[in-house]
């Protein structure tokens, strides 16, 4: 598969941040990397720039679920955002899922093999549970998440990655991911910085899983109006009686 046209992979960022109840404003031009966006989310804005590229099998005699990106048109140490985040994405338009990848490991890169590689099945699971995760051979934890998750990838890539590395932790990252129970006993194990990733990850999950769920059977409609936009979220109506209800 070719690399997709830069205006359709700023498209998918754009609408993935829609998904994930915010909004992304292109501000550098599309061709080319960093990609600069400014994101807004309830009374919070930031800047983030990516790095993306279109997510490509390998070719050749490589097995047939191991696809990569390819670091063209940059060269080595790629400058990061000094006002926010700087992700370095694959995105995947069968799935319209991404793939991300631990800055820190690759800001120096070779020119000669400028590739970073993910097993495609880590983006299938991504599909089904939101987030999924892929131990690399350079104790690089990779991470597949669906568009919905894109703000909350945003906001957590560098826990993500960093605590990930962690064999324990990436075990229950993924367990988490596939919907599985994880112990309160499993979780307490950790030492405090794991432990909140852990317990972070949870939550996004079930937020994300319980926003999909809603927003698929309204038909991405207000339940309330009838209307049809692309910036909705979806909450739970409690009794006004009822704890924690305002």
């Amino acid at each position: 598969m070719p690399a997709l046209p830069p205006e359709i992979i700023v498209q998918a960022i754009e609408e993935a941040f829609t998904d994930s109840a915010a909004s992304a404003v292109l501000v550098s031009k599309p061709r080319g990397n960093p990609k600069r966006f400014y994101v807004t989310s309830g009374e919070a804005s930031f800047s983030v720039w990516i790095y993306i590229w279109t997510l490509t099998h390998g070719g050749g005699p490589r097995s047939v679920d191991e696809y990569r990106i390819q670091l063209t048109s940059v060269t080595p140490p790629l400058p990061e955002n000094p006002d926010g985040p700087t992700l370095l994405l694959g995105y995947e338009p069968n799935s319209k899922c991404f793939a991300g990848f631990d800055l820190r490991k690759h800001r120096m890169f070779s020119t000669q093999s400028p590739s970073i590689q993910i097993n495609i099945n880590t983006l299938g699971e991504a599909v089904r549970d939101g987030f999924a995760f892929a131990r690399k051979g350079n104790d690089e934890i990779a991470v597949g998440f669906r568009p919905d998750n894109m703000l909350a990838y945003c906001a957590n890539y560098e826990s993500l990655h960093e605590k990930g590395a962690d064999v324990t932790v990436s075990s229950l990252l993924s367990r988490i991911g596939r919907l599985e129970s994880v112990t309160d006993a499993e979780i307490d194990k950790l030492a405090p910085d794991r432990r909140r990733i852990v317990k972070k990850l949870s939550h996004l999950v079930r937020d994300s899983n319980f926003r999909r769920k809603v927003t698929v059977a309204y038909d991405r409609k207000c339940c309330v109006t009838g209307l049809q936009l692309r910036l909705i979220d979806a909450a739970h109506i409690l009794p006004v009686g009822a704890e924690g209800s305002t």
